[in-house]
């Protein structure tokens, strides 16, 4: 089992690949700036007071994805804002 804090890179927390997507792809939303030639640095810690309105929002972003990234926030004691 994988051990997730609030600085755990997103690319290591397990998530779907859809999630992982919403994540990467929006990261600029979170504070974040990669370029494709460099892994992005983006970490759960980075979603921290990001609102779950926004969340949804986002593009590829259902249900279940919305899910999966808030219970994966909750365990690392990454709070969102509703």
């Amino acid at each position: 089992m994988i051990k997730i804090t609030r600085h755990s890179l997103v690319d290591n927390c397990g998530f779907s690949l859809r999630a992982r997507n919403v994540l990467i792809n929006n990261s600029e939303n979170f504070g974040v700036q990669w370029t494709p030639e460099d892994a992005c640095k983006l970490k759960l810690s980075h979603l921290e007071g990001f609102s779950l309105i926004k969340l949804n929002s986002l593009r590829n972003s259902g249900k279940k994805t919305v899910a999966e990234i808030v219970d994966c926030c909750r365990k690392a004691g990454v709070k969102l804002n509703p």
